[in-house]
């Protein structure tokens, strides 16, 4: 097993590490990095924070993330909206162009927050 060395760490409570979810109080600045799409066809991904680098008209973006997640979608073409789906089954919402939206998985459902 790989371990990795960590210097000037304090941590109360962190629990599921291993499955991917903290909880608990993150203090801090936390930088993540976005999955880059080119949204030339319908596309699945599994990231939280995407941005969306070109959307061909009409394509679908599907989230799987698990239910009970926000997710952040940032639509950088300048001509062109997305459909933002989290299940085969959702309809979508969609998220014009040059904008960004965050969304929560309801029970499968992307739901614009913001």
């Amino acid at each position: 097993m790989k371990y990795t060395k960590f210097t000037n760490l304090e941590a109360d409570n962190i629990k599921g590490a291993v499955a991917g979810n903290v909880t608990g109080d993150v203090t801090g600045n936390l930088v993540m990095k976005p999955k880059t799409v080119a949204l030339t066809t319908d596309t699945t991904v599994t990231e939280n924070l995407i941005t969306l680098s070109s959307v061909t008209a009409t394509k679908i973006l599907t989230v799987n993330v698990p239910k009970g997640t926000l997710f952040v979608v940032i639509n950088n073409d300048t001509t062109n909206s997305a459909k933002v789906k989290c299940s085969a089954t959702d309809t979508g919402a969609t998220l014009a162009k040059e904008t960004a939206g965050i969304y929560y998985n309801a029970n499968g459902v992307a739901t614009l927050i913001k």
